[in-house]
């Protein structure tokens, strides 16, 4: 075992060491749930502004369109797409050398390959909620 695989074993037990704390979890659901008001306020916005949809209409309309079990899945998404980009950055960061070249190649990597497992993360979750009529 090298030294970036004890580190990064290190990282894992530290991060599931903070999720077994239920504030920095209950801090975690906060922050997400207020990210998804902010994307329903700019959707209601764009409603607006490109559709001519009053924001009466869109708030009212709302409960119809978007059930509370879709707010849920928001919120396991975005812990888990968190959780997920933080082990991938950590992953790419122990790996860096002293020196410009690696740092950027690494974040580059880092980068690609965050966005590539939210997307297929994203793509698992899609035939999972799919398979049981979600």
């Amino acid at each position: 075992m090298n030294a970036s695989d004890s580190a990064f074993q290190t990282i894992i037990h530290t991060i599931a060491g903070e999720l077994s704390d239920l504030t920095d979890l209950a801090q975690a659901t906060r922050i997400i749930f207020k990210l998804l008001l902010a994307a329903l306020l700019g959707g209601m916005l764009a409603a607006q502004a490109q559709l001519g949809v009053s924001a009466q209409w869109f708030l009212q309309s709302l409960p119809d369109a978007i059930t509370l079990t879709n707010y849920w899945i928001g919120m396991l998404k975005g812990v888990t797409f968190g959780i997920l980009i933080a082990l991938i950055a950590c992953h790419f960061g122990l790996r860096i050398q002293p020196n410009t070249e690696s740092l950027g190649r690494g974040t580059t990597t880092s980068v690609v390959t965050s966005i590539t497992g939210v997307i297929l993360l994203d793509a698992v979750y899609a035939v999972i909620f799919s398979s049981v009529g979600i």
